[in-house]
């Protein structure tokens, strides 16, 4: 199961990256996917740019597809319910990031 982990985070970790720079590679060449027209950054309404950014397009679709797969990966180390463990792990990793990235 790890193994299929690792690939996934892979995966959608690389289609992030081509998501920004390799546009023309990307898997779905429509606005959703690539944040383009009503979808571009700049035009999403507050819950799009906060408690649903994770599927306000493409690049954050794949995002929270790593990041759970990462939660679910590290979960597997202990011996408690994975299911609540992956859920306090995201949210974990959810405040530290915005303490980070708003200071």
């Amino acid at each position: 199961m790890l193994i299929i982990l690792i690939l996934i985070i892979a995966i959608f970790n690389s289609q992030m990256d081509v998501i920004r720079f390799k546009t023309n590679k990307a898997w779905f060449q429509n606005d959703f996917w690539l944040a383009k027209n009503k979808y571009d950054e700049s035009k999403r309404s507050w819950i799009m740019m906060n408690p649903l950014s994770f599927i306000s397009d493409g690049w954050h679709v794949c995002k929270f597809i790593v990041r759970l797969a990462e939660c679910y990966a590290l979960s597997m180390f202990t011996n408690y319910n994975p299911f609540l463990e992956v859920i306090i792990i995201y949210i974990l990793i959810g405040v530290i990031f915005e303490i980070f990235y708003n200071i």
